[in-house]
């Protein structure tokens, strides 16, 4: 079970470091490479609901609709910065900036939920600021190698990723299956207006 556990997560993790590689394949504008994504993703989810049909999967606490839309907002603004960001630099730097998030998290839940730092918080903090920096390869100047455009957008996406987890610690009774269905979906139909579909068929 444990060495099934871990061959999962790397599999997942192998599947997260392509992304943006082939995001750059697709030739697809940001915007419609994410409604692409969220429509394949929501009808996976729904055709894995449709086989499956186990208990409390489609479980729904009416008191976290709220929280559940937001943290599908922040996920859509979290996916728009992060795939914007593989447009305008390298997916090396985006994927490098997008691992910020941790720090945007132990920040929050210092100023917001009273959370204490201990010197193992901030030597965490310091090895992954200094670890971004270093893979993002500053020149012997000390002036960042790529233009500020791009990593404003890594930034955000980060931002937005931090976002969507601290949001999800409030949603406790739902099932995680639903929930995710449901921001697949929400932010399926927020993107919707802004898609160009002409871009399908050149």
């Amino acid at each position: 079970m444990h060495q099934a556990s871990l061959l999962r997560f790397a599999l997942a993790m192998a599947l997260f470091g392509s992304v943006g590689f082939f995001s750059k394949l697709t030739g697809l504008p940001y915007i419609e490479l994410i409604a692409v994504r969220l429509l394949c993703a929501a009808l996976l989810l729904f055709v894995v609901w449709l086989v499956k049909r186990e208990g409390g999967m489609d479980k729904l606490d009416r008191r976290e609709v709220g929280m559940i839309l937001l943290c599908a907002v922040a996920n859509l603004l979290n996916w728009i910065c992060l795939y914007a960001s593989f447009e305008k630099t390298s997916v090396t730097i985006a994927i490098s900036l997008y691992h910020l998030a941790p720090i945007f998290v132990l920040i929050a839940g210092r100023f917001l939920f009273r959370e204490k730092w201990t010197t193992r918080t901030l030597l965490a903090l310091s090895l992954c600021f200094i670890g971004t920096i270093s893979i993002m390869g500053l020149k012997a100047g000390g002036h960042p190698v790529l233009g500020g455009e791009g990593i404003a957008w890594g930034v955000m996406a980060a931002f937005f990723y931090a976002a969507t987890m601290l949001l999800g610690k409030s949603v406790t009774k739902s099932s995680l299956y639903l929930v995710t269905f449901l921001q697949m979906v929400i932010g399926l139909l927020i993107l919707l207006p802004f898609v160009d579909y002409t871009v399908f068929f050149l």
